[in-house]
């Protein structure tokens, strides 16, 4: 049984306007976010419009490092005028898309 001095979380805290370098192909948006001490963390969205990162946090759960990203609202309903954007992704080797949350849309 797992007690709770063995249950971490560390967050940390980050806006898209931090060393965030972005490139758009046909349906993918791919986010390169420069780590500090030089190394690249590569986010991928399938989607074929530029979504800016409102703000996002890494946590790390015991061990297991995660990403999780709230995007700008779709004002200009490029992909469904949607008010409310999350995605979760966990780091590994690389980054995987978990999860995607969408809500207030208007399509």
């Amino acid at each position: 049984m797992q007690s709770d001095k063995d249950f971490q979380i560390d967050v940390s805290r980050f806006t898209g306007k931090e060393k965030l370098d972005v490139q758009t192909s046909d349906k993918t948006t791919i986010y390169t976010y420069k780590m500090a001490g030089g190394k690249d963390l590569v986010l991928t969205r399938n989607a074929s419009h530029v979504s800016e990162i409102k703000e996002g946090y890494f946590f790390k759960i015991n061990g297991e490092k995660y990403i999780f990203v709230q995007w700008q609202p779709d004002d200009e309903c490029a992909y469904g005028c949607c008010q409310d954007d999350y995605m979760l992704f966990k780091i590994s080797d690389k980054v995987e898309g978990l999860l995607q949350s969408q809500y207030n849309c208007d399509v």
